[in-house]
């Protein structure tokens, strides 16, 4: 006779082993002004960091006048580059006519992930490429996340 069993069915990413604790996952948010550099996430020197979402999305402190920023935003460690991006805004207002925003947002899953090698920490860096007509600081909002890995 034969027998037929099941057995309990277990998946995982298809890059890594997720493996970090009882939650692997991490996020980080906030605002960047030009040059700012945030460490968002340190990889433990046996786990690797695995960025799955990002979303990034402008904004400025004076929103009743004529602005146009261009930006880069790259999330690196060191001088390696895993991901990059390019932001635009441009708004004009005047005599009581107002042209709607115009922001170009960042919203992006990754299905395989951005995978930062274990014992490194990945930096979010925004640069103003380009500024005219804007009154006070432009900003680049963001939120990032993903989870930890096996090597």
């Amino acid at each position: 006779g034969h027998t037929i069993s099941s057995s309990q069915a277990v998946g995982y990413p298809a890059t890594s082993a997720i493996s970090y604790g009882s939650n692997p996952v991490w996020s980080a948010a906030g605002r960047l002004v030009d040059d700012d550099a945030p460490v968002l996430v340190s990889a433990p020197a046996d786990q690797e960091v695995v960025v799955t979402d990002v979303q990034l999305s402008m904004s400025d402190q004076d929103s009743d006048f004529n602005c146009m920023t261009k930006w880069t935003v790259e999330l690196q460690e060191g001088s390696e580059t895993f991901g990059t991006w390019a932001l635009q805004q441009y708004r004009h207002y005047s005599d009581g006519d107002s042209w709607p925003p115009g922001v170009q947002q960042v919203n992006a899953s990754y299905t395989s992930g951005l995978r930062v090698p274990a014992g490194t920490s990945l930096t979010l860096t925004a640069s103003m490429l380009f500024e005219m007509d804007c009154s006070g600081d432009a900003y680049v909002h963001y939120n990032v996340s993903g989870y930890y890995a096996q090597p």
